[in-house]
């Protein structure tokens, strides 16, 4: 996803740096990605314009030696023979999809995909209904089971808006039994003069909602799961995506 112009920016920077004109100094660059997944964000851009700005269309893409990764290692680490079977049926079934060979919707987009009935959760009018038997599908009988990490590690509820994540996040803590403990964050502009000068209190401040960043109000309980938003120490494998779980909270921090 990552735009064609910045890694051409990066590769000028660097001639400039090294004084050579060879593609990025001279340097080994590694660029990992799947471009069956996220193109480059055009914010109401054409199809056109969003496949104009990915690599692939950048000069720079002619000396790149592709490499292509093959031996599906999360179906390779399966602690059982059940469990990888049931990696190695849902990985086919993605490929499928990438490479155009699911069934489609005859007479329909054939962007529309059909989606197998097992991994299909009924809608009805009430989507507060919907959210709950989401999480009962993803999450079975999480009373029992929320204090075992391994019952989070391989579960997961994507969702593209930050609506509805919040709205799944608080009917999942909801199910988990234990009180709730609440932290806020204290939100300031850099600049103290910007804020009286742009009439921006902090009431408006703590209402944004942007991607990357907790919420002003972060609800927790003990032993929900959580996920990592920042590298802390890649040693350790806390980084970006590292899913967490809580097991003790403090007034002014968490374990």
């Amino acid at each position: 996803m990552y735009n064609r112009y910045g890694l051409e920016a990066l590769d000028r920077m660097v001639q400039d740096l090294m004084e050579v004109s060879h593609p990025f100094g001279g340097k080994v660059m590694l660029l990992a990605g799947d471009f069956r997944q996220i193109l480059p964000v055009v914010p109401k851009g054409t199809d056109g314009q969003i496949i104009d700005q990915c690599i692939k269309k950048s000069p720079l893409w002619s000396q790149c030696t592709r490499l292509r990764l093959t031996v599906n290692m999360r179906v390779r680490t399966a602690p059982t023979v059940n469990h990888a079977n049931e990696l190695h049926e849902f990985a086919e079934f993605l490929l499928r999809i990438g490479e155009g060979r699911h069934d489609t919707f005859p007479g329909v987009d054939q962007s529309f995909a059909k989606i197998p009935r097992d991994l299909v959760v009924p809608s009805t009018a009430n989507a507060q209904h919907d959210i709950q038997s989401l999480v009962g599908r993803i999450y079975p009988d999480i009373a029992l089971y929320y204090r075992h990490p391994d019952f989070f590690s391989d579960r997961a509820i994507l969702s593209p808006l930050n609506a509805d994540v919040t709205t799944i996040n608080d009917t999942v803590l909801q199910t988990i039994p234990g009180p709730v403990r609440e932290y806020r964050s204290i939100d300031t502009l850099v600049n103290p003069e910007e804020e009286r000068e742009l009439h921006l209190p902090s009431e408006y401040l703590n209402s944004l909602n942007i991607s990357g960043i907790p919420v002003h109000r972060l609800c927790l309980k003990r032993y929900a799961p959580v996920l990592l938003l920042r590298i802390l120490n890649s040693s350790m494998r806390l980084s970006n995506g590292t899913q967490l779980q809580i097991v003790d909270m403090k007034t002014n921090y968490m374990d």
